[in-house]
């Protein structure tokens, strides 16, 4: 199961006067595991009262160890276990290409008559400025729910990886450049703000990294520099400001892509693949929070 829903099966959803009542239903039903304590704190009560019996418990404890036998659980193997295989390579080459897969291109031109920056070319772009919270910031690369990589690449690993000259800053609140040919900003949310029992009030990016984006997307423009904006996230952001605006030439949206996110988007940015991803949501602007009720469960505008 999930984590708790036996329990809510009586606390929350009163579909049941008790517990044990809860346990023994769940576990007639074919919920052969808890991912919580009330099997094991009402299980043998629900049996006392013959809302199970032994053969409800045999049945599935056949069904978990016929799991955990072929999983190979039991056997005799020298294989490193589940843990070590993050590493293999051929695993590390499937996080890549699920990244590649995932990144989608949102804008490519300030407007239809003139052609985009991307993809950048390593003989024109070979220097460039990358700024933003999450261009070297490998844990929010992963979301949540994940295992743990050897090795984590940033978007500031990738460019350079690549051959990309990079000149990173984090934050600025001045102009700061020195001769680079385009300008990147990574930017977007993490597990801070969005996450399991952490709900967002907003569509909105932070307003630190609206300021940012506002202050180096006009320095560059000042420049002529292109512009190209990463967004990650795994929730949709209100963009349309970016879309709309002549200060950022390109955009590009990372869901949390993982250990290798970093090396697919320095090959979406050069050209050595193309983006073909699709949203898996509708990118509303912040208008929507005030014109559509959380309680509508429609979860559409009219």
């Amino acid at each position: 199961s999930d984590c708790w829903p036996v329990d809510n099966i009586h606390s929350n959803h009163r579909f049941v006067a008790s517990y044990e009542e809860a346990v023994g239903l769940a576990l007639r039903s074919g919920v052969d595991l808890d991912c919580g304590n009330t099997f094991q704190d009402f299980g043998r009560l629900a049996y006392d009262e013959s809302l199970l019996d032994e053969d409800d418990i045999d049945e599935a404890l056949s069904r978990l160890f016929r799991v955990l036998m072929d999983l190979g659980y039991f056997d005799e193997t020298d294989e490193p276990d589940a843990k070590s295989s993050d590493d293999e390579m051929e695993h590390d080459q499937l996080a890549l290409e699920a990244a590649l897969q995932s990144i989608v291109l949102l804008k490519n031109g300030i407007n239809e008559d003139e052609p985009g920056p991307l993809p950048l070319s390593l003989a024109k772009h070979k220097e460039i400025a990358l700024f933003g919270p999450l261009a070297d910031n490998q844990t929010v690369l992963l979301g949540n729910y994940h295992g743990l990589p050897s090795t984590i690449v940033t978007p500031l690993m990738g460019l350079a990886k690549m051959g990309v000259e990079v000149a990173f800053r984090q934050r600025a609140s001045v102009c700061d450049f020195h001769g680079e040919s385009a300008t990147i900003l990574v930017v977007g949310l993490d597990q801070s703000l969005e996450a399991e029992d952490q709900d967002r009030t907003t569509l909105l990016l932070p307003v630190e990294q609206r300021d940012l984006i506002k202050t180096i997307s006009r320095c560059s423009k000042v420049r002529d520099l292109p512009v190209v904006l990463v967004v990650v996230s795994g929730g949709m952001v209100d963009l349309s400001r970016y879309k709309n605006s002549s200060d950022i030439d390109a955009m590009i949206h990372m869901s949390y892509p993982g250990q290798n996110g970093g090396s697919a988007l320095a090959q979406v940015l050069y050209g050595a693949y193309n983006p073909s991803g699709k949203l898996v949501g509708t990118m509303y602007p912040e208008s929507y929070l005030n014109e559509v009720s959380l309680h509508d469960m429609r979860m559409r505008p009219d």
